[in-house]
């Protein structure tokens, strides 16, 4: 995935969310149906923007892949079964905003929408794909009448052109397919175990691929104040801290307390490390986990008080000795 995603789809959902602002305070919100049922489409709110950007990353996730490993020459998928497969109701049109034509992704030069796709591939120098419209016309027929003749799918731009300038001079591909640099890679078995999960879903796998993501960059583990990663990642606190003890419990993630309580307001407070963990460990259960105990102030100084008089007493043994 590349790394820019980050970046590109919070700085566009928060831009969409301050011109609808306003529009959104002045009527009711519709009412859309959801995997759960029908309720309230949420107002442009950053819980709202949280859903829709780990809803767009986890759907460029997915599209990608079926691309690269032609996935839609062996089965037949449809935009409400990759809908279902995120975790909404195959008919919602909470998302469609994003992946229509035209939609976001098309917006931001990730996508496009074509019926020229990839039936099969193959390695050797590099990676090459056997498009529907290179088959011949028996064969293209009989994919044609199998998937119906107005067969679409999404072309992940990224894939082919890092940037719209290089894609407008269409002087070869310079895309993560074909020259791989700044991106960070995510196991298919990691986005089936969020999918898997409906505690996690889209929301999970986005935060473990934001995660991901800093941990190439920070190789001992990614540090940081929580509410500092709640805001680099746009995902409101509450969710955040629901998704990270989630991920901790099926150990896909490993959280390193770098100090003993959680003491609000204190000044030098040290900040959790955060590590994601390859597939092969993860559980099928979940496990415990161990989370901070949270002390006043006041009792964290007595807590210090205490701790200090006995490693003085051990200081003094062992200077005794």
């Amino acid at each position: 995935m590349p790394n820019e995603i980050f970046n590109d789809i919070q700085q566009y959902f928060q831009k969409v969310a301050d011109e609808k602002n306003n529009d959104d305070k002045s009527r009711d919100a519709p009412k859309v149906s959801t995997i759960n049922g029908m309720r309230k489409m949420r107002g442009k709110n950053r819980k709202a923007i949280s859903s829709h950007v780990a809803f767009a990353y986890s759907y460029y996730y997915l599209i990608t892949w079926l691309y690269r490993y032609a996935k839609y020459g062996e089965i037949n998928i449809a935009v409400s079964d990759i809908k279902s497969i995120l975790g909404y109701s195959k008919t919602s049109q909470e998302v469609d905003f994003i992946i229509k034509k035209n939609g976001i992704l098309d917006s931001l030069n990730y996508t496009d929408t074509t019926t020229n796709y990839p039936i099969a591939w193959e390695y050797e120098t590099e990676l090459e794909f056997t498009l529907i419209n290179d088959l011949d016309n028996y064969y293209k027929d009989s994919y044609r009448k199998s998937k119906g003749k107005n067969y679409r799918v999404k072309m992940p731009i990224k894939s082919f052109y890092r940037s719209e300038e290089s894609r407008q001079e269409d002087d070869g591909y310079d895309g993560l397919f074909f020259d791989p640099y700044d991106f960070h890679l995510i196991p298919f078995e990691v986005f089936m175990r969020c999918m898997d999960n409906k505690n996690l879903g889209v929301r999970g796998f986005y935060l473990y691929g934001f995660l991901s993501h800093k941990n190439n960059l920070y190789k001992e583990g990614y540090t940081v104040p929580i509410d500092e990663l709640a805001d680099k990642a746009a995902i409101p606190l509450s969710t955040l801290e629901r998704v990270l003890d989630e991920l901790r419990r099926y150990n896909m993630i490993t959280c390193i307390h770098n100090q003993d309580f959680y003491v609000k307001g204190l000044e030098d407070a040290k900040a959790n490390t955060y590590k994601t963990n390859d597939y092969q460990s993860y559980s099928f259960e979940p496990l415990e986990i161990h989370k901070m105990k949270m002390l006043s102030p006041d009792r964290y100084e007595k807590y210090l008080q205490s701790k200090n008089e006995t490693d003085n007493v051990v200081k003094n043994l062992i200077n005794n000795f």
